[in-house]
């Protein structure tokens, strides 16, 4: 546990610590994008919430959405996609720059296990680079870029 968890602080490894910070920014009047941007200290782009707002369970995209940060982006009272799995405790440990966003479905193009992710230090420094990483047996791959945004991402698939 770091010092954070122990504070009772925020840590991305811990979805309860990130939803209950989430709620108390909500309940302070925060937009999604300003809470996420405090959950994660860097700006989320345009293209997330034009996703997160479009319903994407309704988009009828080839991809599983994670339990970060979508459920975070939805205000309480409304259902996001849940907390975070195995795969994506997995990356984070890999690496803490990973914020995984998508679980990719097209097997024929892609192996089982392959997410899609930001990287906190490409948003910071204004880019949407999405990264693929591979978890199997909860070990992951190596990061590889795959696409310029997220937007690109699900066009391809």
């Amino acid at each position: 546990m770091t010092r954070g968890e122990e504070r009772g602080e925020p840590s991305r490894g811990d979805y309860a610590s990130m939803a209950r910070a989430a709620l108390v920014l909500y309940g302070d009047g925060l937009t999604a994008p300003e809470v996420l941007r405090t959950c994660y200290g860097v700006e989320l782009p345009e293209e997330f919430f034009v996703v997160a707002e479009a319903d994407p369970y309704e988009l009828d995209l080839s991809v599983d959405l994670t339990g970060q940060p979508w459920d975070l982006a939805v205000p309480p009272g409304q259902d996001g996609p849940g907390p975070m799995g195995d795969s994506e405790r997995a990356i984070l440990a890999l690496d803490p720059d990973l914020l995984p966003l998508v679980r990719l479905l097209d097997y024929e193009v892609v192996p089982n296990g392959t997410f899609g992710c930001y990287r906190l230090t490409e948003l910071a420094a204004g880019r949407t680079t999405v990264f693929r990483v591979r978890v199997s047996d909860g070990h992951c791959g190596e990061a590889v870029r795959c696409a310029d945004s997220l937007l690109d991402l699900l066009h391809a698939g």
